[in-house]
């Protein structure tokens, strides 16, 4: 029989989770834990599949059914539209994009805004395409091991049909564009130079050219179209996965912040631009093929000369793509230095000046100057890369007509421009090259990189839910560390670290560089947290004190299932609400931050700002709880943003409370209001435990612990644990020597002293949203307005003078113009 374990599974369970970054239903001041009852197998065996519906819908095309019906040539306006016209689109609408008429005439109409612009296809989604991707991912780690998974052969499974489908519209362009060359051109130049011919003739092999013509152009259309959309669906698709993976981590110890944040900015532009532009490596091929195969049937041997121009040409091509990647690089490090560098003196200003550190500083900003030479370098080697595709078509042409001359070769009018009509098209392999080698050369690398964070295990789920309700938290021998690690190993660990050692081959527990962890973590490999034996009774208040770095944060980060459980059990009965130590705060509204997406609840939301002393803030405020806090609460003090942080957390109304310090930044006076109104009064009841620094407000809890070195010392109430004269009592005499004894707050929930917290203080802030434009009139972010109108001539005239002016411009064009001239006014001149 199958033993079953009911875990509370965080549902932001990552190292980003004690920020609060929770976008759930029920939103908490840091987490919210959801219960799920699992089975002691693996975990790819707990995924159930989908039941079966009563009556089954068998689609013709299966899976491709509903991409299928786009190749219907004209569809008829569905009963029930879906939010992406895309979606219901025919073959002809397709091809033209004429599914975008509409929304081009709205926006002809009126301006354009979120609420006219159609909805994300269900198709382009993140959800549905990083579900098939995590299921691709699985399967490739199943089939070749850990070590030999690819990430690339996964995006080609990803996109394999449309790949292919993308290559088949690039083979049709290659044919397409070498039939009126071919076949249509020489037909025309015979009936041109024939003394009489049918008109009705001549007018339909022009109409054959422009057919050729459109198959050409709207096949190039749809391929560009097709790798658009398949680039969208693989960006969404790795950025809602890798989400996923670092929402997972306790923290961020295995990756830096600066890893972390180029997957979401760089890595997936870099793997958007090899689905967009990779496929294209077949369109060249099939170009030069089907180029190289028509100009040798209409002009002979001496054609290959051309094709070997071309080939020439595109490893210098690839030189160029690879200089300019690596000056890309390199520009980038740099640009990251520069920003860094930047960023922190501006941080650091006041200690620059004091100590007058300018000139140091101004030497070190100055060393990153060259960042203009790479960015030159960068622009010559791109203008010439450009400049191969204007120039080769020609050099190709001119030398093909040469050496055929040269050779005494046959060269007649219709034979010249077949000739030439068949070269064009082959440039555009040398222009689509260079995108296609960075694109998948970018991709490549981006793909090792998502690899180390796709290979991450999942962290083990270790808090239990206890069936006694009378007991709200346990802990039995839980030794937990932030890094998972053998036990043997980290006794050995800790032995040798003892001595003054550290094991060969091991720097400690510290994480990556710029790594997102706990303070704690860069002690040792040893745990932070050894043998806790723990239980909190429901509805009980538990103080919890120690000299920093014993293990208080760790220890809620423990009942949070943020750590890595060594030895022992953790388990939690009911809800949790989480203040952490330094406040997470949103940009947005005061109401916003507290409510965190939850119902509002006039009654209950002011006795949530009246126990944790908000109304004084809120008078003050122009426009009361509806008042912007900007990003980060930087117009908003720490006393004002711990109190919103618990605020958000007594709004929640959870049932256990696990509060880190919120004491520490408020005022004494506003600290005993707190503990009085909020701790003592509005959490009557629940479960609270409290971490402090403020050793005053310990003798009112029902519960004591003190903790050193991870471990606990000291356990009771507060006057068994004065008349044991241990630890505790020696803490206690040390505060009272020092100063520091602050008023005792009275036992039964009394009202401060303090104007602010007078009784039941009426508020006279605004208790409903004010008018849109008031409240929005002197907010710190306001919304972007749009000027609507015709732009100034000026405007034009400073983009062209920019440009190089109007002079410059002719100087480049003519010389394209006349080139292609040349032929027919030759032609005309022999007649």
């Amino acid at each position: 029989m199958t033993r079953r374990r009911i875990y509370w599974v965080p549902r932001s369970s990552g190292g980003l989770g004690n920020l609060g970054m929770d976008i759930s239903n029920d939103m908490v001041s840091g987490l919210s834990y959801n219960m799920y009852t699992l089975e002691d197998v693996s975990w790819s065996q707990q995924v159930r599949k989908p039941e079966a519906p009563e009556v089954a819908t068998v689609l013709p095309w299966g899976k491709y059914d509903a991409a299928w019906r786009t190749m219907i040539p004209f569809r008829p306006k569905p009963k029930f539209p879906a939010p992406q016209p895309l979606d219901d689109a025919g073959l002809f609408s397709y091809l033209t994009v004429s599914w975008l008429t509409p929304l081009m005439i709205l926006g002809l109409q009126k301006r354009l805004d979120e609420n006219t612009i159609p909805q994300l296809s269900v198709n382009d989604a993140s959800d549905k395409n990083a579900k098939r991707l995590c299921l691709l991912w699985e399967e490739e780690v199943s089939r070749h091991g850990i070590e030999k998974a690819s990430v690339l052969r996964v995006m080609m499974k990803f996109q394999r049909t449309r790949a292919l489908f993308s290559v088949f519209l690039g083979c049709l362009f290659s044919a397409s564009g070498v039939v009126g060359p071919m076949l249509i051109i020489p037909k025309i130049l015979e009936y041109s130079e024939a003394p009489s011919g049918n008109i009705a003739y001549g007018v339909g092999l022009c109409l054959a050219l422009f057919f050729t013509e459109c198959v050409k152009s709207l096949t190039l259309c749809s391929c560009w179209v097709l790798n658009q959309r398949t680039g969208v669906r693989s960006r969404s698709a790795v950025s809602s996965f890798a989400f996923e993976k670092l929402m997972q981590f306790k923290s961020l110890t295995h990756i830096t912040t600066g890893e972390a944040i180029s997957f979401f900015t760089s890595d997936v532009n870099c793997l958007f631009e090899g689905v967009y532009y990779g496929p294209l490596i077949w369109l060249v091929s099939s170009l030069l093929i089907s180029c190289t195969v028509t100009s040798y049937l209409t002009l002979g041997p001496t054609a290959l000369s051309a094709t070997l121009c071309y080939l020439l040409i595109l490893p210098v091509e690839v030189f160029l793509i690879q200089k300019i990647i690596k000056i890309h690089n390199h520009t980038s490090e740099i640009s990251d230095q520069r920003i860094r560098v930047t960023s922190e003196v501006l941080t650091c200003i006041k200690l620059i000046k004091m100590y007058a550190w300018e000139k140091p500083f101004e030497k070190i900003i100055k060393g990153t100057e060259n960042l203009i030479f790479l960015l030159r370098a960068l622009g010559c080697h791109d203008g010439s890369s450009l400049s191969l595709f204007v120039i080769i078509p020609t050099v190709a042409t001119t030398l093909t007509f040469l050496i055929h001359t040269c050779l005494q070769q046959k060269l007649t009018i219709s034979v010249a421009f077949t000739t030439v009509a068949t070269l064009i098209p082959m440039r555009l392999s040398v222009f689509f090259v260079p995108f296609a080698v960075k694109g998948l050369t970018n991709s490549r690398s981006a793909a090792e990189r998502f690899k180390k964070l796709f290979l991450q295990e999942r962290p083990v789920l270790y808090v239990q839910a206890l069936k006694e309700p009378s007991k709200a938290v346990v802990l039995e021998d839980a030794t937990l560390s932030w890094r998972q690690t053998c036990p043997g190993i980290v006794n050995g660990a800790m032995e040798l670290e003892k001595n003054g050692h550290t094991p060969e081959g091991m720097t400690g527990a510290q994480p990556a560089p710029g790594a997102l962890g706990p303070e704690d973590t860069k002690d040792s490999l040893a745990p932070k947290l050894h043998k806790l034996n723990l239980v909190v009774s429901k509805g009980t208040t538990l103080g919890v004190c120690g000299n920093t770095g014993s293990g208080k944060s760790s220890l809620l980060s423990a009942i949070l299932g943020e750590m890595h459980l060594l030895e022992g059990s953790v388990g939690v009965h009911g809800s949790l609400a989480y203040v952490p130590q330094q406040p997470w705060i949103i940009g947005g509204s005061i109401r916003e931050n507290i409510l965190m997406g939850g119902q509002y609840d006039k009654a209950w939301y002011h006795q949530v700002l009246h126990c944790c002393s908000l109304n004084r803030d809120l008078e003050i405020l122009p426009f009361g709880d509806m008042t912007e806090i900007g990003e980060r609460g930087l117009n908003l003090s720490g006393g004002q943003k711990q109190r919103i942080s618990l605020a958000r957390a007594v709004y929640s109304n959870r049932e256990v409370y696990l509060l880190d310090d919120p004491l520490s930044a408020v005022d004494t006076h506003v600290g005993k209001h707190i503990f009085e109104e909020c701790i003592k009064k509005m959490l009557r009841g629940k479960t609270v435990i409290l971490v402090t620094h403020q050793l005053q407000y310990l003798a009112f809890c029902d519960q004591i612990i003190l903790l050193e070195d991870g471990k606990i010392c000291e356990k009771g109430i507060h006057s068994e644990l004065i008349q044991k004269k241990g630890r505790y009592a020696k803490l206690i005499q040390e505060m009272q020597r020092g100063g520091r004894t602050q008023d005792k707050p009275q036992d039964t929930a009394k009202p401060a002293e303090d104007p602010q917290v007078q009784g039941q203080t009426q508020t006279t802030f605004q208790e409903e949203p004010l008018h849109e434009s008031a409240v929005l009139e002197n907010q710190l972010t306001r919304k972007e307005k749009m000027e609507e109108g015709s732009l100034r001539w000026s405007i034009y005239h400073h983009y062209i003078r920019a440009g190089g002016g109007i002079s410059q411009s002719w100087e480049e064009q003519s010389p394209q113009d006349q080139g292609p001239n040349y032929l027919p006014q030759r032609h005309e001149y022999r007649k």
